[in-house]
């Protein structure tokens, strides 16, 4: 029977010195998990304006071949957006502008956020809204040429 080698490398170290540093910067004001959630929330409120005047476009012509298609992109896009507007509302309480939590409070979720944004998972579901915009917006241009 082998014995499993038990310890850590130098690239462990590495990596979690990162994350701590990560971790630790999230609590400055400036460009800490705050402002960065702040940013993720502007993102939202404009992408939901943005899917609302184009829900509005697309209501008087269901039956307009341009219309059907911004409205099978439009269905496409509530999945990935519902799923970052529920993702975001989770820290809300500890990040947002009104947040009355002190700072002692405030310090799981701006871990978890902190941690998520490091994860890539942040970036991923804004991807996911974005990529039907993107889609519609071509169909658009197409339309006015």
């Amino acid at each position: 029977m082998v014995a499993v080698p038990f310890g850590f490398s130098i690239g462990d170290f590495i990596t979690g010195t990162k994350i701590l540093i990560n971790v630790l910067s999230a609590f400055k004001e400036s460009s800490g998990a705050s402002s960065k959630y702040a940013s993720e929330t502007a993102f939202l409120h404009s992408l939901t304006s943005t899917l609302q005047h184009l829900n509005d476009y697309v209501k008087p012509n269901p039956q307009d071949a341009l219309s059907s298609s911004i409205s099978s992109l439009l269905d496409t896009v509530r999945g990935p957006l519902d799923e970052f507007k529920t993702f975001l509302d989770k820290h809300e309480a500890s990040l947002g502008k009104t947040s009355t939590k002190s700072k002692l409070g405030k310090v799981p979720k701006t871990v978890t956020y902190t941690l998520k944004d490091i994860s890539g998972k942040i970036e991923k579901l804004r991807r996911q809204a974005e990529q039907p915009l993107q889609a519609i917006s071509s169909l658009l241009s197409l339309q006015q040429m």
